[in-house]
């Protein structure tokens, strides 16, 4: 982005309190972090239970900040500085993200979903690239704060931008929606994240479908074909836009099946409807409905079929989605611990059975966060499937994972070993090291496996 002081506050309103000869200067990039300001910033702060973005506005200044939201009615402002008044500094953020998105003109794929959202925006661009400018959130942009900032720091001449969004309560997604009015629509699926906040699947599904609320009647939805939640909701039935069902079956608008699991190396993948096939090279076949989420929305953009061949074969995700590394001594290491549901534990666990090729294979889980209520009941039954002939090696840690721990002993699996902190982890697993072992970490985000992972990288 690139405008004058004058013309933004043409779009969000406010109060200026600067020097009249300021107003021509002009913002290239907007922050909501003091730390990272660059040269001829835009300065969002941003009140939270522990801090005040407001406190460091002067810092900015003094770091190349050329203007700074200010909220009305919020401590004194300091004068004779370029700051401009407004009721909710990110909601001018977001007012001004809107506009500077329907000036660039391009086309909007907006990205939700309980799990596997992540991947499917990163395949989605990643396809896209080979034919369209393409911009994408960034790591976790995907809430209110982060989808905005992302909008804002796309180029002028984009032609399509894929935006994931996030959420844990109801109106979250509907905010998002509103802000970006996107042409395309993927929900990858329904299952038990948030709970704690949404009661029930059918809360979480009728969160998801609030991505509708700012599509028009030529948008176009693409969804999980097996999910009688999306299509018995009353917001799907009123959509009058273009839907679109995904799934590993042929009777799915988007249909495909895995015609070879490749392991650690992906899978091939076959169209149903042009019998095309695609090698993925991202382990584990539940991503597969995530390629055919991609594979629809890039066919519906008119990319060729030779150029999504080549788009998914040279694809790469996100750091720890699936993760390959090499650790020491030779160890083969999956780390999977960006985030975690009961959904997408079972799919790890499945995909991490079936691969073959090592003398030692050992599961580390994590607990999961905002199940709520739900969140014992649902770790116990998760340690019931734990069974040593599928996992002859189980850690846990968490003080959630002590449930799951419960389950297996109730199952009589005793291979399962809960730890109480990841320290004691850690050194257990150093024992463990060797190249025909290989190790899959799975948890919420919370529990920061990253640092288990790199003390024996």
């Amino acid at each position: 982005m690139r405008k004058k002081i004058a013309e933004i506050i043409n779009i969000v309103g406010g109060e200026w309190l600067g020097q009249e000869e300021e107003l021509e200067r002009i913002v290239e990039t907007v922050s909501t972090d003091s730390r990272n300001i660059e040269k001829n910033a835009l300065f969002v702060p941003i009140i939270g239970e522990k801090f005040d973005g407001h406190r460091f506005v002067l810092e900015t200044f003094t770091k190349g900040a050329v203007l700074s939201f200010w909220k009305r009615g919020h401590l004194q402002p300091p004068p004779h500085q370029p700051l401009l008044l407004v009721d909710d500094p990110v909601a001018a953020m977001q007012q001004l993200a809107k506009a500077y998105l329907k000036e660039v003109g391009c086309k909007v794929i907006a990205v939700t979903g309980s799990v596997g959202k992540t991947t499917t925006k990163d395949m989605i661009a990643a396809l896209l690239k080979r034919k369209y400018i393409t911009h994408a959130n960034a790591g976790n942009f995907n809430n209110h704060i982060g989808l905005p900032l992302t909008l804002l720091s796309m180029p002028e001449n984009t032609e399509v931008v894929v935006l994931e969004m996030g959420m844990n309560h109801f109106g979250e997604i509907e905010l998002l929606s509103q802000i970006a009015n996107p042409d395309i629509a993927v929900i990858t699926n329904i299952g038990e994240s948030h709970i704690e906040h949404l009661k029930s699947r059918a809360g979480i599904a009728q969160a998801k479908l609030e991505i509708l609320a700012g599509m028009n009647h030529q948008g176009v939805l693409f969804y999980p074909h097996d999910e009688p939640l999306i299509v018995q909701n009353e917001a799907f039935q009123r959509f009058k836009g273009m839907k679109r069902s995904c799934g590993l079956t042929p009777d799915a608008d988007v249909s495909g099946r895995v015609k070879k699991d490749l392991g650690l190396d992906g899978f091939l993948l076959e169209d149903l409807h042009t019998h095309m096939e695609y090698s993925i090279p991202i382990p584990g076949i539940h991503n597969a409905q995530n390629s055919l989420y991609a594979l629809g929305v890039v066919t519906f953009l008119q990319m060729e079929a030779s150029e999504i061949k080549k788009g998914f074969q040279q694809l790469s995700l996100s750091k720890m989605r699936m993760e390959k590394k090499r650790g020491r001594n030779g160890v083969t290491i999956i780390n999977d611990a960006y985030n975690a549901s009961p959904l997408s534990i079972r799919a790890a666990l499945n995909f991490f059975d079936g691969i073959t090729g090592w003398k030692r294979k050992i599961v580390v889980l994590g607990d999961i966060g905002e199940l709520g209520q739900h969140g014992p009941q649902m770790h116990k039954e998760l340690g019931k499937e734990l069974s040593p002939s599928r996992f002859p090696i189980v850690y846990l840690t968490g003080e959630l994972m002590k449930h799951a721990l419960e389950g297996a002993q109730e199952e009589g699996f005793h291979q399962v070993i809960h730890f109480d902190d990841k320290e004691a982890l850690t050194a257990r697993l150093r024992q463990e090291l060797n190249p025909e072992t290989i190790i899959l970490f799975k948890a919420s985000r919370f529990m920061q496996f990253e640092k288990i992972v790199d003390a024996i990288t």
